[in-house]
């Protein structure tokens, strides 16, 4: 599995041209953004769904 991994990271670093340090954080300014953003928006789907009460979920319909 290790060696997959590396594989995608070896992947990663030369579609995204990564050269230096500089590019590396850029790169990982870039991942946390959309990470966060992903949370966000699945966040943002389940309160549409769902409701809490004070010790259930319910559904909106």
């Amino acid at each position: 599995m290790a060696g997959k991994e590396k594989s995608k990271l070896r992947q990663m670093i030369e579609e995204y041209g990564i050269k230096d340090l500089n590019d590396v954080h850029e790169f990982v300014k870039m991942l946390t953004a959309e990470t966060i953003q992903a949370a966000l928006d699945n966040t943002e789907l389940r309160s549409k769904k769902w409701k809490m009460n004070k010790h259930q979920f319910t559904i909106l319909t």
